[in-house]
């Protein structure tokens, strides 16, 4: 994987009574190498009996170089220069171990063991260390036990209750941590006939802090302002309630979920005082907050309006409550109220679908921040079902925009309103070719792991 980017800003800097009228020109670079092996094997031991067991393993080779050079316009003296490099060689081991045993057709228990084990070795240089490299390693584990009941009672009725601890285990060059988490999990599932369906779930489940949030790298944003890791944030406990109900017919297909989600010591990054090598400074640090919570309701309805053509009107959303309780900045709150549209017609080989929304704002680190605006329009024709050509047009007669502000609490007051000119109307064209092939092996993994932190920062 590879990405990089180029940019250049009109700065406005004040502090107090003074301010800097200036320009900056940012790039960053992004390069991974990350192959992985999964070994997945399930086997039935008996009539009665199956065991599934899955083994993945990843190396992640990642070099990370973000550089700024900000000037004041007035004398061309310099605002900010930093050049970050980061490097980091991580290794991963998931392995999975299930067992299930069918006492009746309609009532079966499981137990089972899942252990996460990651160790990353960093090397980092910036204006902070005088561009001097310094290293920063980190263990981190997860240890998994879990007992499951599942069966049904009658046509209409099937339950699955389970009841698990989660040891979780953080080392690093600064802080040692380990704490055990109880993690119940509840579902409930009613048909009330053919077409309609009613469920409950309740789940409890760590959420571990990414390597960059643990990370003692520090990143120069702006004069006196500082990004950190922090070696010392917690796991946090996320609490999950949801009631769905769905309907699936010939002419419309409904899905309702109302949802309560509640996460104790939750991540978020703040603006506070602190020193950084024993200087003053500014720091956007991750921290644990009190709580996080969101509730609320999502829809998504698809309307089929023919029966000899296919054509799908689909509309879909969020209105949901975010609130978030610190000790640092006080209490939030917002609104979530996404709402996308879409509609697709296809006849033959020939497909073609457009797709936008209205976006809404939700928390954001220390931030408030829109979603991505959407207006995608995509045409399609398959050749006998060999060859596909494609073209699809992204932000039609728009472009790219984003908002984001600080929380109205916050010691730094900062707001962006980005729009990419580039990407108006952005045209992508796509070619398919599904040539033959040998024997067609198709595997339904019931246990899948995958690690996806590489630790960008």
């Amino acid at each position: 994987y590879t990405s990089f980017s180029n940019a250049k800003s009109d700065v406005i800097f004040d502090r107090g009574s003074s301010r800097i009228l200036g320009t900056s020109i940012s790039k960053s670079d992004e390069k991974t190498f990350g192959p992985s092996l999964d070994l997945y094997l399930s086997k039935n031991i008996s009539d009665k009996q199956e065991l599934s067991l899955d083994f993945v393993g990843t190396y992640y080779d990642l070099t990370q170089k973000e550089k700024e050079n900000g000037t004041d316009i007035a004398d061309n003296s310099s605002i900010i220069a930093d050049d970050m490099n980061l490097a980091n060689k991580k290794k991963s081991l998931i392995g999975e171990l299930a067992y299930k045993f069918n006492f009746a057709e309609d009532f079966s228990f499981s137990a089972g063991y899942k252990g996460t084990f990651a160790r990353s070795d960093f090397k980092i240089s910036n204006i902070l260390s005088d561009y001097k490299t310094y290293g920063y390693s980190s263990y981190n584990e997860n240890d998994y036990f879990y007992g499951e009941l599942s069966g049904s009672a009658g046509d209409a009725f099937s339950y699955r209750v389970s009841a698990g601890g989660t040891f979780v285990k953080n080392e690093n060059d600064d802080e040692k941590y380990k704490k055990w988490i109880f993690t119940p999990q509840v579902v409930l599932n009613y048909d009330i006939s053919e077409t309609q369906n009613l469920s409950l779930m309740f789940k409890s489940q760590p959420k571990v802090p990414s390597i960059a949030k643990l990370s003692s790298n520090a990143e120069l944003l702006v004069p006196n302002v500082l990004q950190m890791g922090n070696p010392k944030l917690e796991t946090s406990n996320l609490y999950e309630l949801y009631l769905e109900y769905t309907l699936s017919s010939d002419k419309i297909d409904l899905d309702f979920q109302a949802s309560y989600t509640h996460e104790h010591n939750a991540f978020s990054s703040y603006y506070t005082l602190g020193k950084y090598k024993e200087e003053d400074y500014l720091l956007s640090i991750n921290q644990n907050a009190k709580y996080f919570r969101m509730y609320g309701l999502y829809y998504d309805i698809s309307y089929y309006p023919f029966e000899s053509a296919d054509l799908t009107l689909n509309v879909y959303g969020y209105l949901v409550r975010h609130e978030l309780e610190s000790d640092i900045i006080g209490s939030h709150s917002i609104l979530y109220s996404p709402f996308y549209y879409y509609i697709e017609y296809s006849a033959g080989g020939f497909e073609i679908s457009y797709g936008g929304n209205i976006p809404s704002k939700m928390f954001y680190g220390s931030s408030i921040a829109a979603d991505e605006n959407q207006s995608d329009l995509c045409l399609s024709y398959k050749f006998n079902n060999n060859i596909k050509l494609s073209a699809q047009c992204y932000w039609l007669f728009t472009k790219a925009k984003y908002e984001s502000e600080t929380l109205p609490s916050s010691l730094l007051s900062y707001k962006s309103d980005t729009h990419i000119d580039d990407c108006k109307s952005m045209l992508v064209l796509g070619f398919a070719w599904n040539f033959s092939r040998g024997k067609s092996i198709s595997v339904k993994q019931k246990l899948q792991n995958k690690d996806t932190d590489k630790g960008t920062f």
